[in-house]
């Protein structure tokens, strides 16, 4: 869903991503699968691994305070509520003050049940954490670009800005607090001449 592919133009609705996910993804698994073979592995980064080890630890071995369903579902309503088909400046300022609120209550989710095999609630705790990850991307990057375009419609902006905003979204999560975002020009993209080479290679 947040592949900049263009295949769809600015539309990413259901049926168009599953079609784009099924082509591509197709691609994506050959190419790993001849990386595999040729053993082109990255070295592991054993501090991100730590990272997440005591990340697993702290949410298994902690207490308890809020209910990951309840807290799960409260962020899934706040965002169909303010930043779902019709958005502006108020509605995605209430998202991204939400979304801080709930990051807040991170320290309070840990797991009731504290076995590590088959630990469903583990596993629901560290998706909400992703999700609210997305969830402020998603937010904030909607707030910053003020116009409308593809399935992206503001009230408060309802017509295209090709001026400022012809461009790809870029967030990068800097801290707990903070994210870069930066809008870079579709033209700066190199994607379809990757996409187009490869092609014809299957062609040939």
């Amino acid at each position: 869903e947040c592949a900049v592919s263009g295949v769809h133009g600015a539309n990413r609705l259901g049926g168009n991503s599953l079609l784009e996910g099924a082509y591509f993804g197709k691609i994506a698994g050959k190419e790993a699968a001849k990386s595999a073979y040729r053993k082109e592995y990255l070295p592991v980064d054993y501090a991100e691994v730590e990272k997440d080890m005591n990340l697993v630890e702290f949410v298994l071995k902690g207490e308890s305070r809020f209910n990951i369903n309840a807290i799960r579902k409260s962020l899934g309503t706040m965002l169909f509520e303010n930043a779902g088909v019709f958005r502006d400046v108020s509605s995605l300022g209430n998202a991204i003050s939400y979304t801080a609120y709930l990051r807040g209550k991170l320290y309070g989710l840990a797991c009731v049940n504290k076995e590590k095999e088959n630990n469903v609630e583990l596993s629901s705790i560290l998706e909400f954490r992703n999700a609210l990850l997305i969830a402020e991307a998603l937010a904030n990057t909607a707030y910053k670009r003020e116009e409308s375009r593809g399935v992206h419609f503001r009230d408060d902006f309802p017509r295209q800005d090709n001026k400022h905003f012809k461009a790809a979204s870029y967030i990068r999560k800097m801290g707990k607090e903070f994210m870069d975002i930066r809008f870079e020009s579709m033209e700066e993209i190199d994607i379809w001449h990757t996409i187009k080479k490869y092609l014809l290679q299957q062609k040939g």
